[in-house]
């Protein structure tokens, strides 16, 4: 199973968000033991750079590294952010965020704002529904 990271579930990993946080890393966790493909749109990397930074700046690069050094990275293509215009979505990065996953045919968009992806292409769920399917 092939899925896309919407930016807050990696922030609230990284982040360790109260509430927020045991879902997220558990899905993290299992791209790492192999039981998923994780990507994550290598344009977010500079919006979460920014978020993190604002909290820690020194430790912020040698965490992101690593981080991204555990997860399949994609590109985002010109053909996405026309793609992301022509969605209807309201929320431009996460038509574009779609847009890349319906292109690298991921199954799902793991967020914590389902509502953002109504009209996507690609069904979006939260990191408890992913866990859940996987527990079945």
């Amino acid at each position: 199973m092939k899925v896309i990271l919407d930016t807050n579930v990696v922030l609230d990993t990284l982040l360790k968000r109260e509430g927020f946080h045991q879902a997220a890393y558990e899905v993290i966790k299992l791209s790492i033991q192999n039981k998923i493909e994780a990507v994550l749109p290598a344009s977010t990397i500079t919006d979460i750079h920014y978020i993190m930074s604002r909290s820690d700046k020194a430790k912020t690069k040698p965490v992101l590294k690593a981080f991204v050094g555990l997860l399949g990275m994609c590109d985002v293509v010109p053909a996405d952010i026309d793609a992301a215009f022509a969605s209807g979505m309201e929320g431009f990065e996460d038509a574009v965020l779609a847009s890349v996953a319906n292109r690298v045919k991921a199954d799902y968009i793991i967020t914590r704002d389902k509502s953002g992806f109504l009209r996507s292409p690609v069904p979006a769920i939260a990191p408890e529904e992913l866990i859940a399917l996987l527990v079945k």
